[in-house]
């Protein structure tokens, strides 16, 4: 395989794209690691593309990356969801036309500005006639709620959270009942965790980018709405009740007298 390569790198520079590498097996990453090591000789360059919430400590390609780091001269470009504008751009070049500014607002925090989350949804919400064309513009009667999660995008977070120990589907879960940020010892609390298994679940999850830091000690978000709304819809009506109850009875407890934002919060549970 080498030789071949070098040969063709002869007649013209050669750029060799390996994308999904996080599925790689070990002869694949052996290989990587064989060329890697002459590429100096060569007018060759390897673009390798994975997705790093697809990686753990235990997982092959992670060790390779830290091998290839101090063997060879490795850039890494780390790429973050579509900004605001770009999902703006996006849907603007899709629809040929103007986006009313709340529909980007929405999809964009729904989404995270992940683009296979942008095109599964758009095209979800195109198939089920959630999403309509009137005068060539966009236009929807449902909310984001009530729009449904793509079957796609589902088997890609349920995919995700396989990975998780039941103690941190437990947490998740219990957060999903919250309509934004959520705060995790009253969420640990309903989810009868100790708080050494509380923490450790926390850690899984913002290790796999399923949570995300809000800047305050105790508060924490999902990176994505999709994975909140995925975990919530697979709870039955009954139990998701139940939840509701759950947390405004923890609320209540813990914001006794409470006022404004705390008040409101409790009162939505209910």
């Amino acid at each position: 395989m080498a030789q071949v390569l070098w040969t063709f790198a002869e007649r013209a520079p050669l750029v060799l794209v390996l994308d999904d590498l996080h599925w790689a097996d070990g002869a694949t990453l052996v290989l990587l690691r064989h060329l890697a090591r002459f590429l100096t000789r060569h007018r060759v360059l390897i673009l390798g593309a994975y997705r790093d919430v697809e990686l753990n400590s235990q997982h092959p390609l992670d060790d390779t990356l830290a091998q290839l780091r101090r063997e060879v001269e490795v850039e890494r470009i780390a790429l973050s969801g579509l900004s605001r504008e770009s999902v703006t751009e996006l849907l603007e070049a899709i629809a040929r036309h103007e986006v009313a500014a709340n529909f980007v607002e929405a999809i964009t925090a729904e989404t995270g500005g992940n683009p296979f989350f942008l095109r599964e949804l758009l095209l979800h919400l195109l198939e089920e006639g959630k999403l309509e064309r009137e005068a060539g513009r966009f236009t929807s009667r449902f909310s984001i709620e009530e729009m449904g999660i793509p079957e796609g995008a589902r088997q890609v977070i349920w995919r995700r959270l396989a990975r998780l120990s039941e103690e941190a589907i437990r947490l998740l879960t219990t957060a999903s009942g919250c309509a934004g940020a959520f705060r995790f010892d009253l969420t640990a609390a309903v989810a009868d965790l100790k708080e050494g298994e509380a923490l450790d679940a926390l850690d899984a999850a913002l290790a796999a980018q399923i949570l995300r830091t809000t800047g305050e000690a105790e508060v924490y978000d999902f990176t994505h709405a999709l994975i909140r709304h995925t975990l919530y819809a697979d709870l039955n009506p009954s139990r998701q009740v139940r939840l509701h109850r759950r947390l405004a009875e923890e609320m209540e407890r813990r914001y006794s007298g409470a006022a404004g934002e705390d008040a409101l919060e409790i009162a939505q549970q209910w």
